[in-house]
């Protein structure tokens, strides 16, 4: 992998060395299911639940993108979506919607990045 590429990944809290090790050591794997990451709508879908009062399906679009990020080691994303997750599943939707901006951030950094990736 090259230096520029491992950085980008590294901005996004990811432990390049390990991920890659959980990816067979295959950077192409490790970039095509990153790149399936751009295609989810599930932060679509929490922003909208948290917008209308739906802390069930909100809780269910966090907890998927909890799993996602945390199977693509997108470790910003994860640590914040984490704690978002538990709010939702307390039912604590205020607190959850609050944290809506700083999860946004987090999921458009991984977006961006990933989108410049070579596979």
């Amino acid at each position: 992998m090259d230096l520029q590429t491992k950085m980008r990944l590294e901005r996004l809290g990811m432990d390049v060395p390990s991920t890659l090790a959980r990816f067979l050591d295959n950077e192409k794997m490790l970039i095509k299911f990153l790149k399936k990451f751009e295609a989810d709508d599930n932060m679509v879908k929490l922003t909208a639940a948290i917008k209308g009062g739906d802390v069930k399906t909100a809780f269910e679009a966090a907890h998927v993108l909890k799993g996602i990020s945390a199977n693509l080691s997108l470790g910003n994303l994860n640590a914040l979506i984490s704690e978002q997750t538990e709010l939702l599943r307390k039912e604590h939707l205020t607190q959850a919607g609050k944290m809506l901006p700083e999860v946004q951030e987090a999921y458009d950094e991984a977006k961006q990045i990933i989108s410049i990736l070579k596979v």
